[in-house]
């Protein structure tokens, strides 16, 4: 639990939130509320283990950063994510509600698992760290397709496609077509002919496999 004022709020709250979820509170010392609240606070900081950063602002003390935040009663608490604040709460609510609040925005493990594969270089230990991602998220389209993007760094050709047929089209988004525009390089298939693919949609505008394909094409050249 970290005390913030003006000096050290860019630093302790704003860069910090673009890591791991800042949970302000405000508080005072006069507040009976806030005395209630703090000790639950900071026992479920230890207890999710880094997953979030808890600080403290004395909004007697830090008039500036409270009205910046337009606190108008205390206890009120702020969770800030990449910079911006993206829910809150008033009042000295008990464990397992701010618990809840917590589950609905905090990264769960397969995220954590995610971010920290994305640090690493060699793509056999990102894609192994992936796999174990995907698994514990159920198959997450945004985990899937890092690691199909972890298994082409890879040169495992094979296992991406498996990983980017596994999509359902619905999902088949922006992202998946630059990685299927990537495969299709990879497995040899040379320079696609945009014009045939159009005059094929021309003639026929139901000829999906031609839209799928020209879109890969047109998203694997941005």
């Amino acid at each position: 639990m970290i005390d913030v004022t003006i000096e050290n709020f860019e630093t302790e709250v704003i860069a910090a939130s673009m890591s791991t979820p800042v949970l302000v509170d405000f508080w005072a010392p006069w507040c009976g509320p806030c005395k209630t609240l703090g000790p639950i606070l900071e026992k479920l900081e230890v207890a999710y283990e880094g997953r979030f950063k808890l600080v403290k602002i004395d909004s007697d003390q830090e008039q500036q950063l409270a009205g910046a935040f337009g606190i108008r009663s205390i206890p009120t608490c702020i969770l800030l994510i990449n910079g911006q604040p993206v829910d809150g709460f008033q009042g000295a609510l008990p464990e397992g509600q701010v618990r809840a609040f917590l589950e609905a925005h905090l990264p769960d493990e397969a995220e954590e698992l995610r971010r920290t594969a994305a640090d690493i270089a060699d793509p056999l230990q990102r894609a192994e760290m992936l796999r174990q991602a995907e698994q514990l998220s159920g198959g997450r389209l945004e985990i899937v397709l890092d690691l199909c993007a972890a298994l082409l760094d890879a040169n495992l050709v094979d296992y991406a496609a498996a990983g980017l047929d596994s999509v359902e089209l619905r999902q088949r988004d922006e992202n998946w077509l630059k990685l299927k525009a990537r495969l299709d390089l990879a497995r040899g298939a040379g320079e696609v002919d945009e014009a045939a693919l159009c005059e094929r949609i021309a003639a026929d505008p139901q000829d999906f496999d031609a839209r799928l394909a020209l879109a890969g094409a047109l998203a694997g050249a941005l």
